[in-house]
């Protein structure tokens, strides 16, 4: 269950910016009732919490989790290598292995745009996020 918040009754909407600066928000959340995160750190936390309790290989992991959220530590090493795009895109400190072995990395890539599948897989899976105040 998801609570938050909301500009709407819709479960999955945004919350409504608060601390702003220059149109980011810098919103915090915790997860299952536990710590403080902004919308990267909470995607890895959701995916980090549901890998260390689900017993789950790379390929089930790609299938469930929205597009592009999850890569591979060769995929990536592989694009930096191809690119001059110098921003860190993926939580590369935070190595995650699914149950077959896979090294991968969670994109930090999140905003107030896209968090709302992180919003989505956290409710399908049973999780609770809560905006902190």
């Amino acid at each position: 269950m998801i609570i938050i918040n909301l500009c709407s009754d819709n479960p999955i909407s945004l919350p409504i910016q608060k601390c702003t600066n220059h149109g980011k928000d810098y919103t915090k959340y915790s997860l299952n009732g536990v710590g403080s995160y902004g919308k990267g750190r909470l995607a890895l936390e959701v995916i980090r919490v549901y890998v260390g309790s689900n017993h789950v290989n790379y390929n089930e992991l790609v299938e469930l989790l929205p597009n592009r959220l999850i890569k591979t530590v060769d995929e990536v090493n592989r694009w930096k290598s191809q690119t001059s795009d110098t921003h860190k895109r993926w939580f590369e400190k935070d190595i995650l292995i699914s149950n077959d072995g896979v090294k991968f990395v969670v994109s930090s890539q999140h905003g107030k745009g896209n968090i709302g599948k992180i919003f989505e897989l956290a409710d399908k899976l049973g999780y609770e996020i809560k905006e902190l105040k």
